[in-house]
């Protein structure tokens, strides 16, 4: 399975075997496959991380029963799935024993094939869900209380339909929240309090309708401001003006929600200036969304991490490669979810709780040594599930790992086929969208029945009161129709009683249609090579007002950079220095 090659500047050039586009292999790639002894990928790093995604399903929830103690459970997989599942109370139980299903290897069979054998029979657990409390619709979840339909949160309380929430309470609708509070239909946002509708936003309090404020408070349609109180349109305002304006807009109107958000887009497209890239206190960092990183290296959102390439989602992760959603590990390779101490994890999936030394493996749980193992917790020295010696279990793993040199298959992640997940229920299609043809043609697998009602609806969004104020609790019984997609939804009790506090309105669009909606503002994970765009906008519009002296003076910026923003989108983007002079 060797790719054509070439020499290109200081790296190599092969060819995907997938996509048959050219890629290259730098020094630095060369050296981490000699220090973790793995060949070289033959996939270019977009296939690579669409192989992993697939293997990710985070938000496709199903209704089914625990194959073991057959109480109704909510599970990320489908009831057709050949493979048990157990709800997370007896899957961390002693009521079985993983080890039970051990099997010998067969050298002279593919080990995918008989790994493929073996993960059909394991049981699974249904979600990812530990230590948390009345959290049943939620997923990639650890330690958190009262929150429904929200995934990859930690620490977090009474959230609801939120994405990537660390440490947060009261909170609905939103993406990517880091320490906030009473926060609604937001995006990337960081110790805010009482807010709504902001997007790049940190340290702020009482404010809506903004894009990129820094320790702001009382702000209403602002964009690119600092340490600024009391600012409606980025004009400073008496108190009570601003109070006045504020009971106008964020009333819990669906009729002023709807002309608010047009204003913000407006205000986003038009009158924003955007920072080339958000990367924070990093050296010699290339990627998008970095925050206190060094050395990284092609890395989508990332911080605290160091001496990492190809990856995407990383916290505290160090020396490490071609990864998604890591933290707190190192020294790992083509894997996906690992956390909480982990390290030399190589192929394997969701392996948490310190565990080392792990191959090809999946539901790994503070155990070490594995090679081919599914849902083993506390072991170590085990082969398809079977545990032996040490010294019997170094000899094996030589042997298999020799033979699926020769058959090709050692230095590859799992092969599509062994996906548990139909690609629309992965991760994968967010960032390689296609068709289901297009998914068939490249043997991936399509699931036709994922979940949702049509045509049930019990209520029409204009028989419903405009305001959140004249909404009564019989709502949470009736049955709404997304004007979107036209799917059905619901409006929960703990759900209004937030719309209620925030004086925020009743959604018109269904949990899905909202989350993609704020999904825009995500930056892809590709980069563009352009120019600043700072020449003639501030002289021609009269927009930025700051007084500050641009270093290129009345000539246009000549500044080139590589960014996220892609040419053909509306966004005004400048260079640090340009974007500096106007905001700081």
């Amino acid at each position: 399975m060797n790719s054509e090659t070439h020499s290109i500047n200081s790296g190599q050039a092969k060819t995907c075997q997938n996509c048959k586009q050219s890629f290259v292999i730098y020094p630095e790639d060369k050296s981490f496959y000699q220090k973790i002894n793995v060949p070289e990928p033959t996939h270019c790093s977009p296939c690579r991380s669409q192989r992993r995604l697939v293997l990710r399903n985070e938000r496709v929830l199903f209704k089914r029963s625990c194959s073991l103690c057959k109480k109704n459970i909510i599970s990320m997989y489908s009831d057709d799935k050949p493979f048990p599942i157990h709800c997370p109370s007896c899957w961390y139980s002693d009521n079985w024993d993983p080890l039970s299903f051990g099997t010998d290897i067969n050298l002279n069979r593919s080990f995918f094939e008989q790994f493929k054998a073996l993960q059909d029979k394991v049981p699974r657990i249904s979600l990812f869900n530990i230590n948390s409390v009345n959290s049943d619709y939620s997923n990639y979840s650890l330690d958190n209380k009262d929150c429904y339909f929200s995934f990859r949160l930690v620490g977090s309380e009474r959230c609801h339909y939120v994405y990537y929430c660390i440490g947060s309470t009261d909170c609905i609708n939103s993406l990517y929240l880091h320490k906030s509070e009473l926060v609604n239909d937001s995006f990337n946002v960081r110790n805010c309090h009482n807010c709504q509708n902001l997007v790049n936003c940190e340290n702020c309090i009482d404010s809506a309708y903004s894009y990129d404020l820094r320790n702001c408070s009382y702000c209403l349609f602002c964009h690119n401001l600092r340490n600024k109180n009391y600012c409606l349109r980025n004009k400073q305002v008496s108190q009570e003006e601003f109070q006045r304006a504020w009971s106008e807009v964020v009333s819990g109107s669906r009729m002023k929600a709807r002309d608010a958000k047009r204003m913000f887009n407006s205000l986003y497209k038009e009158k924003s200036i955007h920072r080339y890239n958000n990367i924070i206190k990093c050296t010699n960092a290339r990627g998008v969304d970095l925050i206190n990183c060094k050395d990284v290296f092609e890395v989508y959102n990332g911080s605290d991490s160091e001496n990492v390439r190809y990856s995407e989602d990383i916290e505290t992760t160090k020396d490490s490669m071609d990864l998604k959603g890591p933290m707190e590990s190192e020294l790992s390779y083509e894997s996906c979810s690992i956390d909480n101490g982990c390290a030399r994890i190589f192929f394997s999936n969701f392996c948490q709780r310190g565990c080392t030394d792990v191959y090809y493996s999946s539901f790994g749980i503070n155990s070490s040594n594995l090679f081919g193992c599914i849902s083993v917790r506390n072991s170590k020295h085990c082969i398809l599930n079977k545990q032996y010696t040490p010294e019997e279990y170094n000899s094996l793993k030589e042997k298999i790992i020799e033979n699926m040199t020769k058959a090709g298959e050692f230095g590859e992640n799992f092969p599509i086929a062994m996906s548990p997940f139909a690609y629309n229920e992965t991760v994968a299609v967010e960032y390689f969208p296609l068709v289901k043809e297009e998914v068939l043609k490249k043997g991936f697998v399509w699931q036709d029945k994922i979940g949702g009602t049509y045509g049930q609806e019990t209520i029409s969004q204009d028989d419903l009161p405009d305001e959140i104020r004249n909404v009564s609790d019989s709502v949470i019984n009736q049955i709404l129709k997304c004007e979107e997609c036209g799917k059905n939804y619901r409006i929960v009790k703990d759900e209004l009683d937030l719309y209620k506090r925030l004086s925020a309105s009743l959604p018109e669009k269904c949990p899905h249609c909202r989350y993609y909606n704020l999904l825009r503002f995500r930056f892809p994970h590709r980069l563009w090579k352009t120019k600043c765009q700072c020449a003639g906008i501030a002289s021609k519009n009269n927009v930025y007002k700051n007084g500050n002296q641009h270093s290129h003076g009345s000539a246009s910026c000549s500044s080139e950079f590589e960014t996220p923003y892609s040419p053909e989108g509306p966004e005004i983007v400048y260079c640090e220095s340009c974007y500096n002079s106007e905001v700081v």
